[in-house]
């Protein structure tokens, strides 16, 4: 009988002993996987997200809201400020470019976002073109006309040349009877992977218009996208506004990282206990693979004294424990980053915020001390399996 028949028997022989080592393998490798990869999915995600907006100006308050507001449409709106201070800030020299935004209506809890038709020419970097692109029909050119990110239009079914109305507020209430004006929808916008695939996109007059009467200030924006002239003008503009009474200047990616170094100290205790959890499996690993070579030393006694050397010994009982270790972290591997899959799914409809799949090089060096770690852990039953003296166990 070959070696690999014979492992493959010795471990169907004891199928639960087995399946449930395989499972505490892949139990552990699973959730440092997915540990893993939210940690790197959603840094990139939110930084991708991020990037469309350098600078972000707004009332004064607090500059988390402020980045959830404008970035990734999300959360109450802060107070408005004046149009005149979107034209002042085209003034300064420290700005390439600076387009509003007024928020505060929805449709079907899809974010209306208010702005101004130079936001279609809006170039991240030359590398990557214009961050909003048509994909179908046309920009808005008027008030009450308006654009649909890729993933809203998909979501309703809406289409160009349809009309709706909005509903006041973050989310659309039942009963709500929402604004009198009807919105056409002139275009739908390619994929940007981000927040603004769930947007509707109109003319900040039509915000403006439909608000008209109910108290706001007028002609007043939630927010200004600030593209500078370059990176001593952004610092130098943060400088300007520093001490500002009225308004605040804030660079998202930095608040990005903020919420990172606040997420990293939980970060780093999933992490431990998916550490705790694999090395418990390998021991697991090795005390099955032992107690294995303990049920079977007749067994092995028989086929030492019918020619079988030490080696064979050994790789018999050395593979059988590597193959319920790679069995576990294959499973495992496969398990978090299905998860995580899931995981993604929920969040991306939820926000918006894409968290890209894949493998890490950090998985991967995981993945490879777990394997030798096993190896070890099987190596040293499958040693002590062949010092007991053959003639003692028939």
């Amino acid at each position: 009988m070959g070696i690999i028949k014979i492992v493959r028997r010795n471990i169907m022989f004891k199928p639960l002993q087995s399946l449930i080592a395989c499972l505490v393998v892949a139990a552990g490798i699973a959730m440092a996987v997915l540990v893993l990869l939210l940690a790197d999915g959603v840094h990139s995600g939110l930084s991708s997200a991020a990037e469309p907006f350098p600078i972000v100006a707004g009332s004064k308050g607090s500059p988390n809201q402020l980045v959830l507001n404008t970035v990734f449409l999300k959360d109450t709106p802060m107070s408005n400020i004046s149009y005149a201070e979107v034209k002042k800030l085209r003034a300064n020299k420290n700005v390439g470019m600076a387009v509003p935004f007024g928020y505060g209506d929805n449709y079907r809890g899809f974010r209306m976002a208010g702005t101004e038709k130079e936001i279609f020419d809006y170039v991240i970097n030359p590398q990557r073109g214009k961050w909003l692109q048509i994909a179908e029909g046309r920009a808005f050119e008027a008030p009450f006309e308006a654009v649909l990110g890729a993933r809203m239009a998909q979501m309703t079914g809406m289409k160009v040349g349809d009309t709706f109305k909005t509903s006041h507020g973050m989310v659309e209430l039942p009963g709500s009877k929402g604004h009198a004006q009807e919105y056409k929808v002139v275009g739908i916008l390619q994929p940007v992977n981000g927040p603004y695939d769930q947007s509707i996109l109109t003319d900040i007059q039509s915000i403006w218009q439909a608000h008209a009467g109910h108290g706001e200030a007028a002609h007043g924006v939630t927010s200004v996208l600030i593209k500078p002239s370059g990176y001593a003008q952004a610092l130098a503009l943060l400088s300007q506004y520093r001490n500002n009474k009225e308004m605040q200047v804030v660079f998202p990616s930095q608040i990005i990282i903020e919420l990172f170094s606040v997420m990293g100290d939980a970060e780093k205790v999933l992490q431990i206990i998916s550490y705790a959890v694999i090395l418990l499996a390998l021991i697991i690993i090795a005390f099955t693979t032992y107690w294995a070579a303990a049920m079977r030393r007749h067994d092995n006694a028989i086929m030492r004294a019918i020619g079988a050397g030490q080696k064979e010994i050994i790789k018999i009982n050395f593979l059988q424990g590597m193959l319920l270790s790679c069995i576990g972290v294959g499973a495992g591997v496969a398990a978090g980053h299905g998860v995580f899959a899931l995981l993604a799914d929920l969040l991306r409809q939820k926000t918006a915020v894409n968290m890209a799949a894949g493998f890490t090089a950090q998985e991967g060096v995981m993945v490879l001390a777990v394997i030798l770690a096993a190896a070890v852990f099987s190596f040293i039953p499958a040693m002590a399996a062949c010092r007991s003296q053959a003639a003692d166990n028939l």
